[in-house]
């Protein structure tokens, strides 16, 4: 945080001196040029407006402001208050006097079309007007930190100096309820998000094939990514051995009658052949009120791939479905400006109930899974510096802001609009990241796949399985499956390891372990699971000649 303050004569000559103060200072923050010139423009005309309402010779003060959420100009003229954007000086009364009001009154037009960035208040005998300039790119990240410091003080004052009775009460009646509502309202966007983007990506090809081609290699290199995935964290987990950290065996002596209770889908309903043709629906609404993401996306395809086949009719659908796209896309930008109070409700509520002692428990597992991210991290360094040829610290540098929101909301499908604009920052063609990442966050879960690997094998060693080669190849190819068929919302994680762990006979209780940090866990997976979208994005579109290497090496997108 910091603040320039400064005072200038109230003339003609003073207002200049003060527009050049607050431009100069606010290139010196390197803020887009256009939000300067607004800001310069807003100044002016507010302090024109409040230097004539003193009827005095005044003095202004202007003072540039940078806060951890944005950049503004404060402006302060001594006098009585007025009613600062005065619409009546341009009604249709006015029309005939027009020429004595002509400069007022267009300086309240100008006043009125900039309202969206001032603020006016009158406190102390002065005017004062606040005009925003520009947000600051990371804003959302420092609501994000801040929440989650206060939800940690909050929860541990909770768990350690309120009754039980009193956490419970917190935890049922404000933080939970709180928490469930935000993730219902992403889970109702995440439908038609995920339909109107796909959709309108498809109908900008020219033709099937060209869209055939891309759409091939988009999801082989995703099925290619979530193998390797899974073969890191098998190595991960022969080379660590986490089950050797403690045995906690005892914990799962009374799970048999917990077992039939987890057993919540069989293993024939994840069946390869089922999951394959489970793609095609029979019903064109079911898979909405379903919420069957693989069939939503085989609609959007086909549909979008017969927009460009009904001749005329083709511009009007395609501008109604970009309105759509749109329209959804700002949606869920609405609910994600929540975030931070989700965030605070939701690692409170987290605190407050997870036995600590739990969590040490799994503390092998928890370094194993670590240690195998970090392998995926130096996998996609490698395909984006040696297979794209790009920089990798531009790319972490400029998807920083996107990798934060994927950890705090634990949801790739909440993160589609961010990482679609974001790639769009770095140089990748709408053609391809408006149907990629989307497919993406359904398909390509590496954060996810290395966990499921991760923890059946962990938790079967801690019941006494052994594992072989064959057993191994089952895993990666399962895995592979379930990351598909996983939906990208919270917990769903959940019913996909009970479906691994079924196959070997592995008690599903032993689930009940992860239960109370699954969503811390879901922060790291959701992570990685968008990393790798955008990195598979990225390679595909300089594959296809569809990367701008310019604005890739830029310092901002306009």
């Amino acid at each position: 945080m910091s603040l320039i303050r400064k005072t200038f004569e109230g003339n003609a000559t003073g207002i200049s001196e003060a527009c050049n103060f607050a431009k100069e200072t606010l290139s010196s923050y390197k803020i887009n040029k256009k939000a300067i010139v607004r800001a310069d423009l807003s100044l002016e005309e507010s302090a024109l407006k409040l230097i004539e309402a003193a009827k005095k010779e005044v003095k202004i003060e202007v003072a540039v402001r940078k806060t951890f959420f944005e950049y503004r100009l404060e402006l302060s003229v001594p006098g009585e208050e007025i009613t600062f954007y005065d619409s009546s000086l341009i009604g249709e009364s006015n029309k005939s006097e027009l020429d004595q009001y002509t400069e007022t009154a267009l300086r309240n037009v100008l006043i009125g079309a900039l309202g969206d960035t001032l603020s006016y208040m009158h406190k102390g005998g002065y005017n004062k007007v606040q005009i925003k300039v520009q947000k600051i790119e990371r804003s959302m990240l420092f609501a994000a930190v801040i929440a989650m410091v206060l939800a940690l003080i909050t929860g541990l004052l909770f768990k350690n100096l309120a009754s039980h009775e009193i956490q419970q009460m917190v935890c049922d009646n404000a933080l939970s309820p709180l928490t469930t509502m935000f993730m219902n309202a992403l889970k109702m966007l995440v439908v038609p998000v995920v339909f109107f983007s796909i959709i309108t990506s498809v109908s900008q090809f020219s033709n099937f094939s060209e869209f055939g081609k891309i759409g091939g290699r988009i999801i082989g290199l995703y099925a290619i990514t979530t193998i390797i995935a899974s073969i890191i964290a098998i190595l991960v987990f022969n080379l660590i051995n986490p089950g050797e950290f403690g045995s906690c065996k005892e914990t799962f002596e009374n799970t048999n009658a917990a077992i039939e209770s987890s057993r919540v889908k069989s293993i024939d309903d994840f069946s390869i052949m089922k999951t394959i043709v489970n793609i095609v629906p029979d019903n064109i609404v079911k898979p909405y009120a379903e919420s069957n993401t693989l069939q939503i996306i085989f609609i959007a395809v086909l549909l979008g791939a017969a927009i460009s086949m009904i001749g005329e009719y083709s511009s009007s659908i395609k501008n109604l479905l970009d309105g759509c796209n749109l329209l959804f896309s700002n949606a869920t930008k609405l609910v994600i400006k929540t975030m931070p109070i989700a965030i605070f409700t939701s690692i409170t509520d987290l605190i407050i109930k997870t036995n600590l002692d739990t969590v040490l428990q799994i503390g092998g597992y928890f370094i194993a899974f670590i240690v195998a991210l970090i392998m995926m991290v130096l996998f996609y360094s490698f395909m984006l510096g040696f297979i794209a040829k790009l920089n990798i610290i531009v790319f972490f540098k400029k998807f920083a802001d996107v990798m934060i929101k994927a950890f705090s909301f634990g949801s790739s499908s909440a993160c589609i609009p961010d990482t679609i604009l974001c790639c769009k920052k770095l140089g990748v063609s709408e053609k391809i990241s408006a149907f990629s990442i989307p497919m993406g966050s359904t398909i390509n879960m590496n954060g996810t796949c290395i966990h499921l690997v991760l923890a059946t094998l962990f938790l079967g060693k801690l019941c006494g399985f052994t594992f072989v080669s064959s057993n191994y190849v089952i895993i990666v190819f399962s895995s592979l499956i379930m990351s598909i068929g996983c939906p990208a919302i919270p917990g769903a994680s959940l019913v996909c390891l009970s479906v691994m762990m079924m196959q070997f006979g592995i008690p599903t209780g032993a689930i009940a372990l992860f239960m109370g940090i699954d969503s811390v866990l879901n922060m790291f997976r959701t992570l990685f699971n968008v990393i790798g979208d955008a990195v598979s994005t990225i390679i595909v579109a300089k594959r296809e000649k569809l990367l701008d290497e310019d604005i890739y090496y830029s310092d901002t997108a306009e």
